[in-house]
Order: structure tokens, then C-alpha cells, then sequence
């Protein structure tokens, strides 16, 4: 029985759970990436052999978009739509997510459907390996408290009517201190799509790295932005500390 996993990287899922937020209302989105699978053989003392088949299904980016994007009210797909919304990611849709405020983990009968009808759409080379995210968003009672779940589902019956939790694995730029051999890649990264992508593609034979120096750039205005922000927070918060010491004085005059 193969291991199945989901990875994405922190400032994704943070990408999202932003989206999310930022949301007025319910929403959906697919999502991009691929799906690699390997073999890892170990011997034992006693010469068996034991193989242990692991699917890691990478999430690299996401396409957000409202309800009813795609498809009509019926959950019929609508192909000059989503040819719009997809463009020539199509190849690397391995899933789809819906994003609800204040309801339950589990998948309703629309979604069901949709999911069935985007499998067979997009996910005819993934079979069963298709990704059905869902998101909710809840308040505490005073609404002093926002918490964000997630799931990750994948059906396990031809019918779609059943599901299963796949576990998600969010990869840091921290890897944790081992001595064994890495046998696979552990990173949510891609190779063939997204901005490391296209930063390879841009390297061309000449020697001249186009992309690299925009990088660079990019950077520099960053860390440029990034001071000029750091300068006003310090001072609001000498703003602050000077309130807080005029709030201390008034009251001990009343107190007086």
C-alpha cells in the first residue's frame, strides 16, 4: 500500500490562508503542481527485502477564483471558462479547493459532483491521486479569536462518495539534523513550473542572467521597503511608550 503525502511550502499555504481572509465570501481555486512517486528498497540482516511505495503530490501554485467561475449551477463545467481560468496550466491542475466560512470538513453533495466532473477534466492521469482542498474560517464569540482549518481529501471509491484525509506536510527552509542519504528531493519546489522556473529558463547559453539580476533588484527594493517600514514601526511605538508613560502620570495625579 503506497504512502501518500501533500507538501507545500509555508509562504503558499500563507498565500492562501490570506486569500481566504481577504475573501468577502466563499471561494474557490485550483491547485497546481505534480505528482512524483518512488520506490525505496532496504535489505535487512536477514536478507529481505522490503519495499515501501511513497506518492508525495507537490502543491506549487494556486489560480483563485469566485463561485460559479466555471461552472453553472448544475455543477456543468464550462469548458470556454475554465480554458479562460487555466490557460495552458491545465497539465498541472492535481487538485481544486473550496474555501466556507462557519461550516463543517465535509464535502456536500454539489461538491461531490463538481469533483467527479473535474477529475474526469483535468485528473484523467491522476486517477484517485486528485486533490479536493476544503477550508473554513471561524470567530470566537466575541470575535476575538480567528482560526483557519484545512483538509485535504482524495476519493476512494469509483462513485466519488467517499473520501480520505491525506496528511499534509508543510516544508520549511529548515531541514531537521539526520546522517542518513537523501534519496528524494524533500522540497515543495518545482523544477518545471513556477518562479524557480522560470529563473532557470531565463539563464541562457551566453552566460547572461536576465532573470537573476531582477531577482537581485527585487531584493534590494524589498530590503529598502522593508527599512522604511521597520523606521515607523519604531517610531509608533515610541509614540505608544510616550502615551502609556502620560496615561501612568495622569492617573496617579487622580489618584492624588
Amino acid at each position: 500500500m503506497a504512502t501518500v503525502t501533500v507538501t507545500i511550502s509555508g509562504p503558499l499555504l500563507s498565500t492562501l490562508i490570506y486569500e481566504h481572509c481577504n475573501s468577502p465570501g466563499d471561494q474557490e481555486g485550483f491547485l497546481l503542481g505534480e505528482i512524483c512517486s518512488h520506490i525505496t528498497d532496504t535489505i535487512s540482516d536477514a536478507q529481505l527485502h522490503a519495499e515501501k511505495e511513497e506518492t508525495n503530490l507537490k502543491i506549487c501554485a494556486i489560480i483563485s477564483c469566485d463561485l460559479f467561475e466555471f461552472y453553472d449551477k448544475k455543477c456543468h463545467l464550462v469548458a470556454d471558462k475554465l480554458s479562460a481560468l487555466l490557460r495552458d496550466k491545465q497539465k498541472d491542475v492535481v487538485g481544486w479547493y473550496r474555501f466556507r466560512r462557519n461550516a463543517s470538513l465535509q464535502t456536500s453533495l454539489r461538491e461531490q459532483v463538481l469533483h467527479q466532473r473535474l477529475v474526469r477534466r483535468l485528473g484523467q492521469g491522476y486517477g484517485n491521486y486528485f486533490l479536493l482542498a476544503l477550508f473554513r474560517g471561524c470567530t470566537s464569540s466575541n470575535e476575538a479569536t480567528h482560526s483557519m482549518e484545512h483538509v485535504f481529501l482524495r476519493s476512494t471509491d469509483p462513485a466519488f462518495k467517499h473520501y480520505s484525509a491525506v496528511p499534509l506536510r508543510i516544508v520549511n527552509l529548515g531541514e531537521p539534523g539526520h546522517s542518513d542519504y537523501r534519496m528524494y528531493p524533500g522540497s515543495a519546489a518545482s523544477i518545471h513550473q513556477g518562479a524557480f522556473c522560470e529563473v532557470l529558463n531565463s539563464l541562457s547559453a551566453d552566460g547572461s542572467f536576465v532573470m537573476v539580476d531582477h531577482v537581485h533588484r527585487l531584493h534590494n527594493l524589498l530590503h529598502t521597503k522593508l527599512r522604511e517600514v521597520l523606521n515607523s514601526v519604531s517610531e509608533s511605538e515610541e509614540d505608544a511608550a510616550a502615551f502609556a508613560d502620560d496615561i501612568l502620570q495622569l492617573r496617579e495625579n487622580m489618584d492624588r
